[in-house]
């Protein structure tokens, strides 16, 4: 998995959080996340550069964080001392971070009891860690699309040049008339140039530029037409006049 904006957090059907602590209780009580990939359902080992949390809100002013650890092929955290020191309601809400990217939960509520003292000291519960939550990556190969390719992010990608492309003096060859532009998985391929055969192939994709979902074509004004086949990297024409200028944009999902 490449990108954290890329995971989608899922909570098991019907799952309650019913966490039960005492105040008091110390590292006692906690939760697991695992990544899964929804096509296989196989388990994404988890990466060290992630952060997961657990952040604790007791009053309107006071937030508490607790970060988790890897266990095997899971995440965990726990509550943490000073989130149990009271009791009452507590909101909680986990958090996995990548840098600035960050997923979070719903957020949910426990209530947590007052302890009764032995000898001074609050009654420790059993341990027990609560195993409910999914993060699930969209995820496809790297080879096919990088890694889903950022679907919510932008790029830029200068085409390659076919045997149909040319210009009619070799500073028009310039990169803003070939141009691949991609926001939010919309993108804007922009071609500008003079047509040096009838059909063929006008320009490619370079090799870590994202494919179109679907076929996407425009008709021209002189009746040819212009194409990108789903998922290829090549732009083909047909019907074209040879010495013609041709401007136009092709609009798509990438």
């Amino acid at each position: 998995m490449e990108r954290l904006r890329n995971i989608r957090v899922r909570f098991s059907a019907g799952e309650k959080f019913d966490v039960f602590a005492v105040q008091g209780d110390t590292l006692t009580r906690g939760f697991r996340a695992t990544l899964i990939n929804p096509e296989t359902n196989e388990v994404i080992t988890p990466d060290e550069s992630y952060t997961f949390q657990l952040v604790a809100k007791r009053t309107p002013e006071e937030y508490i964080v607790t970060e988790g650890t890897i266990e095997g092929d899971r995440y965990i955290v726990y509550l943490s001392t000073n989130m149990l020191i009271e009791p009452g309601p507590l909101e909680l809400q986990l958090v996995l971070k990548d840098g600035e990217s960050v997923i979070r939960s719903a957020p949910w509520t426990i209530n947590i009891p007052k302890a009764l003292d032995i000898d001074g000291l609050p009654i420790q519960g059993q341990d027990i860690i609560v195993d409910y939550t999914e993060l699930r990556a969209q995820m496809t190969s790297f080879e096919e699309r990088a890694a889903i390719y950022e679907a919510l992010s932008s790029g830029s990608w200068t085409l390659i040049n076919g045997p149909v492309y040319s210009q009619s003096s070799p500073g028009r060859d310039v990169p803003f008339r070939k141009n691949l532009t991609t926001k939010s998985g919309y993108g804007i391929l922009h071609m500008d140039f003079v047509a040096a055969a009838s059909s063929g192939l006008v320009a490619t994709l370079p090799a870590e530029a994202p494919r179109p979902l679907k076929t996407i074509e425009y008709q021209l004004f002189d009746a040819g037409s212009v194409w990108m086949d789903e998922g290829d990297n090549r732009v083909q024409a047909q019907g074209l006049t040879v010495g013609t200028r041709y401007l136009f944009n092709l609009l798509g999902f990438y």
